[in-house]
């Protein structure tokens, strides 16, 4: 557990619940996407099920550790198609309701419990309600807001904090950090990779290099390019959103023109997410910039 990196008070809390042997019922891991929520619950699930925790961590000795991946007493639930199904939760629930094989413990680990749809929430509830006494149940969501709230009340929540650079560098051990990924990830893990393997990037850093320009030839070349791209109709929002956070960092700089450029990314966003016409509204963001970079201050 010490090897976790982020999130240090969210680490020790833990330790010292399997210290202490105060394990609760049910547990919320909340924050963006990426950021080590899953990894941290597994660790969480094998000190609670480990024979000879060891200052708030597995032993990695003992029979539940050793077998820890493929044990009975560990059910993980996963979205298929980003939903779980009832069918899901009734087979965990059903599971539950055994007595321990290995362990003196039974851990479900829910991982993006949002995708969990009405009828699967309230099946969920039912056993938060009555818990069986050997039972942990940890719900992994990037969006708390979808969570019941009659859910939430029943669970100890912890909320994590998006990483540091230095801390991302660390979970990577890459030598070779592109910087401007970095700076684009939000302090997610699972965001530079993701960014750092994506198809759209150089796109998103042409679009950013003409943000500021005045010539209208320059800018129109750039979006002409974002129009022909292959994928980027299915990534445009990641695009829009990643230029929000780049403009941001630079609101000190020139805080009218970019804040402006802000609101104008954000509008072309909004108009995307009702359908609006793709052509159009690169055309309008590449006129709206130009206006904006050569209006007179």
């Amino acid at each position: 557990m010490d090897s976790f990196v982020g999130n240090s008070k969210i680490v020790s809390e833990i330790k010292k619940i399997i210290s202490n042997q105060t394990v609760s019922n049910a547990y919320l891991f909340s924050g963006t996407d990426g950021i080590g929520k899953f990894t941290l619950s597994k660790i969480f699930a094998k000190a609670i099920l480990c024979e000879n925790p060891l200052n708030g961590a597995p032993c990695g000795k003992c029979e539940a550790c050793l077998t820890f991946d493929s044990m009975a007493d560990l059910i993980i639930i996963e979205p298929e198609d980003e939903l779980i199904k009832i069918e899901k939760i009734r087979y965990a629930i059903s599971e539950l309701m055994l007595k321990p094989t290995i362990s003196n413990k039974k851990v479900c680990i829910i991982n993006d419990a949002d995708c969990m749809n009405s009828s699967s929430q309230n099946a969920l509830l039912k056993v938060l309600e009555e818990p069986p006494t050997f039972v942990t149940i940890i719900l992994i969501t990037s969006n708390k807001e979808k969570i019941l709230h009659t859910i939430k009340s029943r669970c100890v929540t912890f909320n994590f904090l998006k990483l540091t650079d230095e801390e991302i560098k660390k979970v990577l051990h890459e030598e070779d950090i592109n910087e401007d990924i970095l700076k684009l990830s939000n302090g997610s893990v699972g965001n530079y990779l993701r960014l750092k393997n994506a198809d759209y990037i150089d796109a998103l850093l042409e679009l950013e290099e003409s943000i500021t320009s005045k010539d209208l030839l320059e800018i129109n070349k750039v979006i002409t390019n974002l129009k022909k791209g292959k994928t980027i109709k299915e990534d445009i929002y990641d695009i829009l959103d990643l230029l929000i956070i780049k403009l941001g960092d630079k609101l000190t700089d020139n805080f009218e023109k970019n804040a402006e450029k802000v609101e104008l990314v954000e509008e072309v966003r909004n108009n995307l997410l009702r359908n609006a016409n793709f052509d159009a509204c690169l055309n309008y963001l590449g006129l709206r910039l130009y206006e904006i970079n050569n209006k007179i201050a």
